[in-house]
C-alpha cells in the first residue's frame, strides 16, 4: 500500500494519481507520514469550508441589502412626484396632472428625468386604451398631447400620437368600407379597405377583404359595360373601366377589355358611318358628311376610307360654295355671295378653297 504524497489518501500500488485531490503520486509506503499528511490536510480543508462560510454569510448580506436598497428605490419611484404627475396625465386628469407638474416637477432635474422615462410606457398605455375602446379618440389625443408637453423636447409621446392619429383614420376607413360593402359600393369599399393601418388589428381582414372585392368589382365592371351600340354608351363604358383602372391599377383584364371596347366601337362606328356619309354626300348634305367623318375618324385616326370619304365631302362642299358664289355674283349679288360664305367659313374653318374665294368676293 502506498499513500498520497499531497492529502495522505491510501492508494493502491499501482495509482498513478490521486482518487482524492488528483495529486501525482510516488510511492510512499511510510504509514507515519501518511497519518501526518491526512492530519494535515483536514485541517486544510476545515480553513478552507471556514472561509467559504464566512464568505457565503457575506455574500447573502450584500444580496439583502442590494434588495432592500432596490426596495426602497421602488418604493420612491412609485410614490414620486414623476410618476404619479405621468399616472396623472395617463388617467386624463389634465389639470391634475399639470399642477403636480408646476409645483414638484418642473425645475428638478431628476424628477424630470424620471418623468422623461415614464412618458413612452403612458404614451403606449394611452394607444392601447383606445385600441381597446376603452377612451375616445379625442380624450386619448387630449392624454398624448399632455405627456407630449411633459416630455419636450422629446418626441416619444409626438410619435404615439401619430400612431393614434393613423389607427383614427384606421377606424374610419374600417367602417366606411363595411358601410360601402353592405351598400354594394364595391370600389368605394376597396378603396377604403386598403386603408387600414398595419398597426390596426384588424389589418390581415382588411387586406382579405380588399382582395376578395378586387376580383368581385373586376367582374362587376367587365360584366355592365356589355356590347355599347351609341357613343354615349360607348362613352360611358370607357369611363367605367378606366375608372376601375384607378382603383386596379395595371389590371390585365381590364386594360385588355378597353382596348377591346375601343377596336371594336371603332369598326362599329366606321360601318355605320361610310354608307351613311356617302348617301349625304349625293344629297348634298355636305355639313353633316364631313361632321360624321371627323367623329369617326376621333376613333380610328389613321382609317383611309374615313379620311377619303372627308376628303370627298370637304372637296364636293368647296364645288358647290364656288357655284353658288357665282351665281350671286352673276346676279350682282355681292352681299348674298359674302354671306354664304360667312356659312361655308363656319362649316370648314381655315378651309384654304374657301378663304381664297372670300377674298376673291370681297376683293371686286
Amino acid at each position: 500500500m502506498k499513500y498520497c504524497e499531497e492529502c495522505g489518501t491510501k492508494l493502491r500500488n499501482d495509482a498513478e494519481f490521486c482518487y482524492r485531490c488528483a495529486a501525482p503520486c510516488p510511492d510512499i509506503r511510510d504509514e507515519a507520514l501518511y497519518l501526518d499528511r491526512l492530519s494535515a490536510y483536514r485541517r486544510k480543508q476545515k480553513l478552507k469550508e471556514k472561509e467559504e462560510s464566512s464568505g457565503g454569510a457575506g455574500r447573502i448580506a450584500g444580496s439583502v441589502i442590494l434588495i432592500l436598497l432596490l426596495i426602497a428605490f421602488g418604493f420612491f419611484v412609485w410614490y414620486c412626484p414623476a410618476r404619479r404627475c405621468y399616472q396623472y396625465a395617463v388617467n386624463g386628469e389634465k389639470e391634475a396632472a399639470e399642477a403636480l407638474f408646476r409645483e414638484s416637477v418642473s425645475g428638478n432635474t431628476f424628477e424630470s428625468f424620471l418623468l422623461r422615462c415614464f412618458v413612452p410606457r403612458g404614451a403606449k398605455a394611452v394607444v392601447k386604451a383606445y385600441e381597446e375602446g376603452t377612451v375616445s379618440y379625442q380624450d386619448a389625443t387630449m392624454r398624448i398631447q399632455t405627456l407630449a408637453e411633459f416630455e419636450a423636447p422629446l418626441n416619444n409621446a409626438a410619435r404615439a400620437g401619430k400612431s393614434l392619429q393613423n389607427l383614427y383614420k384606421s377606424e374610419e376607413a374600417w367602417n366606411l368600407a363595411r358601410k360601402s360593402e353592405e351598400s354594394g359600393d364595391l370600389r368605394s369599399a376597396l378603396l377604403a379597405y386598403r386603408l387600414v393601418a398595419k398597426e390596426d388589428s384588424r389589418y390581415e381582414s382588411a387586406v382579405r377583404k380588399a382582395a376578395e372585392l378586387e376580383e368581385a368589382y373586376r367582374s362587376s365592371v367587365l360584366t355592365s359595360i356589355g356590347v355599347p351600340e351609341t357613343e354615349s354608351e360607348y362613352h360611358s363604358a370607357v369611363a367605367s373601366i378606366e375608372d376601375a383602372l384607378l382603383a386596379l391599377p395595371g389590371d390585365l383584364s381590364l386594360t385588355e377589355a378597353l382596348k377591346v371596347l375601343k377596336q371594336n366601337f371603332a369598326v362599329r362606328l366606321k360601318a355605320k358611318t361610310v354608307p351613311l356619309v356617302t348617301d349625304y354626300i349625293s344629297q348634298g348634305y355636305y355639313k353633316q358628311a364631313i361632321e360624321l367623318s371627323k367623329n369617326a375618324l376621333r376613333y380610328q385616326e389613321q382609317d383611309a376610307d374615313l379620311k377619303t370619304l372627308l376628303a370627298t365631302a370637304t372637296a364636293d362642299y368647296e364645288e358647290f360654295a364656288r357655284g353658288q358664289v357665282s351665281i350671286y355674283l352673276a346676279n350682282n349679288d355681292k352681299a348674298g355671295a359674302i354671306a354664304f360664305l360667312e356659312r361655308v367659313r363656319a362649316d370648314l374653318p381655315g378651309d384654304a378653297v374657301i378663304e381664297q374665294l372670300w377674298n376673291e368676293v370681297n376683293s371686286r
